[in-house]
């Protein structure tokens, strides 16, 4: 895409991915359908709790649905964009998921994990 920068977001089981950092993911439609912005996503825990979390799109797991999404109070988010143009990231079963970043920062081949998936 044209003025995306796209930037070395770790690895999943040795292959490297990125991440393109236009602060939304694309929809269906004539852009009205983009999922971006400030938006505010429901995690449901299970047994009747839901919580409620505001957070910022970063951007997107680069050729794929997965948003990368940033709140205040927990580090990096993965979520499976509904009715979205690209195919959805493998190597997440789940709608949401919680990210253990390497304490060093983030290289090329630093292994990513996900901690929790909803």
């Amino acid at each position: 895409m044209e003025n995306t920068y796209v930037a070395d977001f770790g690895a999943f089981s040795d292959e490297p991915i990125e991440d393109s950092l236009l602060g939304f993911v694309d929809g269906w439609g004539e852009g009205d359908a983009n999922f971006g912005g400030k938006v505010h996503i429901e995690i449901d825990y299970g047994l009747s709790f839901m919580e409620i979390v505001e957070v910022a799109v970063f951007g997107m797991v680069t050729c794929t649905s997965a948003a990368v999404l940033l709140n205040s109070s927990s580090p990096v988010w993965f979520y499976h964009v509904p009715d979205t143009v690209d195919p959805s990231f493998v190597e997440m079963k789940a709608t949401f998921a919680l990210l253990k970043l390497p304490p060093n920062g983030i290289t090329k081949y630093s292994e990513i994990c996900l901690v929790q998936q909803y």
